[in-house]
């Protein structure tokens, strides 16, 4: 797939890991890059590609069927052939909203790397899953986070529809672990970054690596 020009960064992992917030503060930080937002392709609620949880009266939404990948990329594809992509995401995401204070005040303690090339952000819980997406990343990054981590952070989020009592145990974990295994299967080049580690920290090793890629 041509991606002549672009240097393609994929985002990845467990869910409330902050891979969403370390990728948008890396898009703030590379003047002319851009970023898309997994989150922004779920599908309609009344969907029938949908999967119920058995049980839970509940939609699975950590599955790769909960998702619009042929939208996904499709807007991939416009924005690297320039084109423009008419798009419309049929839920609210949080992608949508500014970053919080606490993450635009976060400064690298290393050099933010120039590029002579364009550089397109993908950033989602499944990126890493999707074939033709990770075969279209120059570099490849998994946030990680323990069972404990995860459901303290998710138990602080707000949901729409929100997690019904047995959602995370039932679905959440077990899922990810499937995906994480899967991703791994799939990329065995990308890198695991601790998603409970200091910003600074985890911004610094996403700037080392891509300056040296540049």
């Amino acid at each position: 797939m041509p991606t002549k020009g672009w240097l393609v960064i994929g985002v990845s992992g467990v869910t409330c890991g902050g891979k969403s917030l370390m990728s948008r503060k890396l898009h703030s930080l590379l003047p002319g890059s851009r970023y898309l937002g997994l989150d922004r392709y779920f599908r309609d609620l009344t969907d029938p590609e949908h999967q119920q949880v058995l049980g839970l009266d509940h939609i699975n939404f950590d599955i790769p069927s909960a998702l619009n990948w042929e939208a996904w990329r499709s807007s991939i594809q416009h924005i690297l052939d320039g084109t423009e992509d008419t798009y419309t995401p049929c839920l609210s995401c949080p992608d949508d909203e500014k970053l919080p204070a606490k993450v635009l005040t976060v400064q690298p303690s290393v050099q933010v790397p120039e590029t002579n090339m364009k550089v397109l952000i993908l950033d989602g819980f499944l990126v890493l899953n999707d074939e033709w997406t990770s075969r279209l990343c120059d570099l490849k990054f998994y946030f990680t986070l323990t069972k404990e981590q995860c459901l303290l952070r998710r138990d602080l989020r707000n949901y729409d529809p929100p997690d019904v009592p047995g959602y995370f145990e039932e679905c959440v974990w077990p899922e990810h672990e499937r995906m994480k295994a899967l991703s791994i299967q799939l990329n065995p080049d990308m890198v695991l970054v601790d998603g409970y580690r200091d910003c600074v920290e985890n911004l610094d090793t996403m700037l080392t690596i891509l300056k040296a890629k540049c």
